[in-house]
């Protein structure tokens, strides 16, 4: 994650340069080789090559700028960047067929495991340990079975939800089928007040979302003053006189630093 952030602060540092067609100007130029030797020092992987399209943002450097040191090295950081990416392909061992399958044995005992604890499991109706393999059953039966498993063990083992909808203690009674559990989605596991919130989370995204602003854009020429990235967005407004420079309200991207430059 820290090596996916570091690719994206630098790509996006080098996309505002580029776009900006700022490619000669001295201390610019400076930023750029120190952002090329970061990229040199980097361990890609075709994750991080993929997500983060770094080979795009590297193709104007190639021919755009007059400087030759800067054509040069984003061409050596071009051909290492391509050849991290052939070396993982040749190393990348294939999944065998039995991690790509879904492990009702082992999902199967995790559900025995959670089933058993709390009082509900002293007054059971039925075997916890053949609960949860009918349970596994019905799941491995649905789509993208490994998420709807994630989803219902974490139920199981949220005590808002167990409280609220009384899941073990149903399971555990004949109450709840397996089939009826493995068929419940996250709106069927969410209460009342949960979704009261929600909604009230998205209708204030909305009411942000239709209050006007100007304009924002990256650059290249603001660094945070409190975590040093470049990923800064800003936006002008005339703060002060008519005849005074407009003022800058920046936001870091990286650690939501706020600050103003005039």
């Amino acid at each position: 994650m820290a090596l996916l952030k570091e690719v994206e602060s630098l790509r996006d540092h080098l996309k505002s340069i580029s776009q900006a067609q700022k490619y000669d100007n001295p201390e610019v130029l400076n930023q750029v080789l120190d952002d090329f030797e970061s990229l040199l020092r980097i361990d890609f992987t075709p994750d991080i090559i993929n997500s983060t399209k770094i080979i795009l943002t590297l193709a104007p450097y190639k021919t755009k700028p007059k400087n030759a040191d800067i054509k040069k090295k984003a061409v050596d950081v071009f051909n290492y960047i391509i050849e991290k990416k052939k070396a993982n392909a040749q190393h990348t061992p294939k999944r065998s067929e039995s991690e790509e399958q879904f492990d009702i044995e082992k999902f199967a005992k995790n559900f025995t495991e959670v089933l058993k604890k709390g009082p509900e499991a002293e007054s059971a109706k039925i075997k916890p340990s053949q609960l949860a393999k009918e349970i596994v059953e019905k799941i491995s039966q649905k789509d993208n079975p490994k998420r709807l498993y994630a989803f219902l063990i974490n139920c199981l083992n949220d005590p808002i939800k167990n409280e609220k909808f009384r899941l073990k203690e149903r399971l555990l009674n004949g109450e709840l089928s397996p089939a009826d559990f493995a068929s419940m989605t996250e709106d069927d596991l969410t209460t009342d007040e949960m979704k009261e919130k929600i909604n009230q989370m998205r209708q204030e995204n909305m009411d942000k979302a239709m209050v006007p602003k100007p304009p924002e854009a990256v650059s290249a020429f603001f660094r945070c003053r409190k975590c040093k990235s470049n990923r800064v967005t800003f936006f002008q407004l005339q703060t002060r006189s008519a005849d005074e420079p407009m003022t800058n309200f920046c936001t870091c991207l990286e650690c939501g630093n706020e600050w103003r430059e005039y």
